[in-house]
């Protein structure tokens, strides 16, 4: 927006307004100066014709003439004078049409008969003007040709890239596909090595049960010898007990309490009714002790050794005052029941340790080693019990994979998207690869359908000579892998009992590995559209259409004036 005083207005309102405005504000005689300057006419200056306003003729005649010159303009204000000079131009002859026409005149006489305007008859201006606009387009043809030559230039050397890149691309493909067979090798490996450790598997668990059985059996001899225990056992406890019956019966022999109060009483009557044979002993016992003293006083010759006989002599008197208990007949007779009992209970203990003697050497140990040997067989039994589950699920599980892969065989996605690449871009793909077509082939051609069916039909020969010679080689390798046939019978058994068909391969490829490829053929795909957009860039600049403009282009730029002028 442009500020008009303390208006706003758009630009070409502005630009009409200013138009008009400067129009309105010259006289006659300065439109008329403005009309002569703009038809190149000589340099005439307003004041110098105001004389002719005075006069009435004159007046009229220049209100005429200026009134042939609009008083507004529809263009911008940097236009107004080439807008104004082509209005003029429809009524009025340029300098260059005026001496044309007196040159004409002066040649040919007055004849107007003779002069004939052309057909395709431009004025000097405009012919200079389309001129200048033709050196101007040509300028910008040659820049866009020189751009057009750079871009092509660039093209055919991201042409060259992309070829390197597509090679590349090749060998990685093949890189590729060659980790996949390794992989694919590795997979069929490992799997036969699955096979033969579920083999092994069952192997082992059916020797464990055959074991489990045999050990069944072997009960009989077991139970043998827990009856052998048995019986010697009850042989000893048989023993045993007739020991301590034999202790028991002379037990029986021996005085009862009564029988021992009676004899206590007579022999306390005895001792204690009787004084003399106590008073006796007491005598005898002092006279003993009295002929010792003397002999040691005989002896002793110093009256510190008698002091001290002396002193030893009473405290062996207060000791034995001491000691002398009355002699109670009860506690020797219970004293000696005691001595009769302990003796008894003696008896009884070496026939009880005898018995556990027995028990301990001949009967514990073997029912203790049968104990460990049955509680490892318990062990062995429930660890085996276990493993066979375990196996038994995932042999269940592999059975149940397998059936589903029988009953609902699923078509990959990758080869629906692949047979559409090859069907939508087969002339591309044929260009791309003619780098495989043998070396005596004729020159690669597709031209329209015929050509392209005759590649097809070469490609198929070719593949039919290639099929001769694998058959050939498969042949050969079968004769060779006759002599491993026998022993890898079980283990082909076993892999197509798993496969999906017998005809093929017990196992795909793995997730990553499918991942892959996807990938590879998605970015194939986007080489080969990339490689169509640039061939379409290329084949539109080689168009017999853009060849034809170029030609027409440089055909109307030499026909120029100004190219013949010069």
């Amino acid at each position: 927006m442009q500020q008009i005083g303390n208006c706003s207005c758009s630009p070409s309102f502005s630009t009409k307004y200013i138009s008009l405005h400067s129009n309105m504000e010259q006289s006659s005689t300065e439109k008329l100066v403005s009309m002569v300057r703009l038809l190149d006419g000589p340099s005439v200056k307003a004041e110098e014709i105001e004389w002719a306003m005075d006069l009435e003729a004159g007046m009229t005649l220049i209100d005429w003439l200026a009134a042939q010159m609009p008083s507004y303009l529809d263009v911008e204000d940097g236009n107004v004078d080439l807008a104004q000079k082509t209005v003029l131009t429809g009524f009025a002859l340029e300098k260059e049409e005026v001496e044309a026409l007196a040159n004409i005149k002066t040649n040919f006489g007055d004849d107007g008969d003779t002069i004939r305007t052309p057909k395709e008859y431009s004025i000097p201006s405009e012919a200079r003007e389309h001129a200048r606009l033709m050196d101007i387009e040509s300028t910008y043809i040659e820049d866009e040709i020189e751009l057009l030559r750079n871009r092509l230039k660039q093209t055919k050397i991201a042409n060259r890239r992309m070829t390197q890149t597509m090679k590349e691309m090749k060998r990685e493909i093949g890189r590729t596909r060659d980790e996949i067979s390794a992989s694919q090798e590795r997979l069929a490996e490992m799997s036969i090595k699955a096979d033969s450790t579920a083999s092994a598997s069952i192997r082992c668990a059916s020797e464990v049960l055959d074991a489990l059985k045999n050990e069944a059996t072997g009960n009989a001899s077991t139970d043998a010898e827990l009856k052998a225990y048995a019986n010697y056992r009850s042989a000893v406890v048989a023993r045993t007990q007739q020991q301590v019956e034999d202790v028991v019966t002379a037990a029986a022999g021996l005085p009862s309490e009564a029988e021992l109060e009676q004899v206590a009483r007579r022999v306390a009557k005895k001792l204690y009714g009787e004084g003399d044979v106590i008073q006796v002993a007491e005598d005898v016992f002092f006279c003993q002790q009295m002929e010792e003293v003397c002999e040691e006083l005989e002896q002793t010759d110093r009256r510190a050794g008698v002091a001290n006989l002396l002193l030893k002599v009473k405290s062996e008197q207060e000791r034995q005052a001491d000691g002398d208990v009355d002699m109670d007949i009860n506690d020797e007779l219970e004293m000696a029941w005691r001595l009769d009992q302990m003796g008894l209970l003696s008896e009884k203990l070496e026939i009880l340790q005898n018995a556990i003697k027995d028990f301990e050497g001949n009967i514990i140990p073997p029912l203790q080693l049968l104990y460990d040997s049955v509680k490892t067989s318990v062990s062995h039994m429930a660890e085996a019990e276990g493993l066979i589950a375990a196996l038994g699920e995932e042999m269940k599980g592999i059975v149940e994979s397998s059936r589903l892969a029988k009953d609902s065989p699923e078509i990959s996605k990758e080869n629906i998207t692949e047979a559409e690449t090859l069907q939508a871009g087969l002339v591309d793909l044929l260009k791309k690869l003619q780098d495989l077509r043998p070396a005596n082939s004729e020159p690669l051609v597709l031209l329209d359908h015929q050509d392209v069916l005759r590649e097809l039909k070469a490609i198929k020969e070719q593949e039919r000579s290639l099929e001769s010679e694998e058959e050939r080689g498969t042949a050969a390798l079968i004769q060779g892998l006759e002599h491993l046939r026998g022993s890898l019978e079980l283990l082909l058994s076993d892999t197509y009992q798993h496969a999906p068909l017998n005809t093929s391969p017990p196992y795909a490829l793995p997730l990553d590995l499918r991942n892959l490829e996807r990938d590879t053929l998605k970015m194939s795909e986007e080489l080969r559209q990339s490689v169509v957009i640039l061939q379409k860039n290329v084949d539109s600049l080689e168009s017999e259409r853009s060849t034809k403009k170029l030609h027409s282009f440089v055909h109307h730029a030499l026909r120029s004036p100004k190219l013949k002028s010069k």
